[in-house]
Order: C-alpha cells, then structure tokens, then sequence
C-alpha cells in the first residue's frame, strides 16, 4: 500500500487498511489489526479512510493484474512448448493446442469487442 490517502491515516487505522486488503471478512480484518470490530465500522463511514481504502484497492488490482500478465506469457509459452513437444504425450498435445487457440480466439473477439463499442460510441 503505497497511496498517499494512506499516509494520512492514524497508524491503528493503517494497520487496519492493510487487514482489511487480505481479509475475507472486516471480523478478520478487525482482529489482524487489533482494533474492535465496531471501530473498524465505524471508519469504513468515514470518508478519508473510504477513499484511503478504494485507493489501496485500485493499488492491489493493478500489482495483481501485472503479475498475472507475466505469468500469462509464461502460461502460454509453457502450452506451445507443450503443443510442439514431439515426445509429449498426444493428449497433452492436443490439450495445449485447443487450449492457445481458444485464448487466442478470446483474444481476437475481446479485441473485435472493444473496437466495436469505440465505434458504436463514436457513432452515438
């Protein structure tokens, strides 16, 4: 959590933020910062810890979405290395290979997708 909202939050509330970001519940949350529950609650309502709180979140998506680009690529160079292995076993083979040309078609209609809706918004 590296977000300047964070910098202005008292350090239990802090230490609460980052409960609450590996946290499934805010009674886990609560208890992994050592504050009761209900104080927990009741900055949830505030506004400055909120916004400190959606910030920390956009943060996290954006550090997961990286490292899940990267083992993407991994992924996928593990399936070709997989489809073109002449000593793998055929299933194996085929699976890798259905497996790159669903993600690829996936790839091309997202792409197909997004450019359809930039039109159909450009054209109002």
């Amino acid at each position: 959590m590296t977000g300047h909202l964070a910098d202005e939050l008292r350090p239990p509330q802090r230490k609460a933020l980052e409960a609450l970001l590996s946290s499934a519940s805010v009674a886990t949350a609560a208890d992994r910062a050592g504050v009761s529950e209900r104080s927990l609650w009741r900055w949830l309502a505030e506004p400055g810890f909120k916004a400190a709180l959606v910030e920390a979140q956009r943060e996290l998506r954006q550090a997961v979405s990286i490292a899940l680009r990267s083992a993407a690529l991994v992924a996928v160079e593990t399936l070709t290395g997989v489809a073109v292995d002449g000593s793998a076993p055929p299933g194996a083979r085929v699976s890798a290979a259905r497996t790159l040309l669903e993600l690829a078609y996936r790839d091309v209609a997202d792409d197909l997708e997004a450019r359809l809706s930039e039109l159909e918004a450009r054209l109002g």
